[in-house]
């Protein structure tokens, strides 16, 4: 899906840069692209896994002065997916969980931005992500 899939007014809740028309996405890679809401009804998040995959693409969101692809440019793209994810109506447990999911395993790429790749494994992810963390 890109961002031409999405109605304007939820396009208009996104903090952060828009990601160009021809950027794709798997949304949220291996997890769930709907989640509850505070009342228990199901919210589609794939627009802010989009804007987030295209931070991690940018190695920014675009907004901030932080330098691209530092990890506080990484921390800010992380932020605003929390953000976002809340726009869309997601619960704060939600949005928490899912944020604690990308501080771990998004880490990953650094070579160019954070740039996505959908296709590493679990384990691989794991190893990308320690590796930031502890070798820079």
């Amino acid at each position: 899906m890109n961002i031409s899939d999405f109605p304007a007014e939820h396009i208009a809740k996104m903090q952060g840069g828009v990601p160009i028309e021809d950027f794709e996405s798997d949304g949220c890679t291996r997890v769930r692209d709907r989640v509850l809401d505070d009342q228990g009804r199901e919210v589609c998040v794939y627009l802010a896994c989009l804007f987030h995959d295209w931070h991690y693409h940018l190695g920014t969101t675009g907004e901030d002065a932080a330098p691209v692809g530092t990890e506080e440019a990484r921390q800010r793209a992380d932020d605003v997916f929390h953000a976002n994810m809340l726009a869309l109506g997601a619960s704060l447990e939600f949005a928490f969980i899912y944020h604690r999911g990308v501080r771990v395993f998004g880490a990953f790429g650094r070579s160019k931005g954070f740039q996505y790749q959908p296709k590493r494994g679990v384990l691989v992810r794991l190893w990308y992500s320690i590796k930031a963390v502890f070798l820079g």
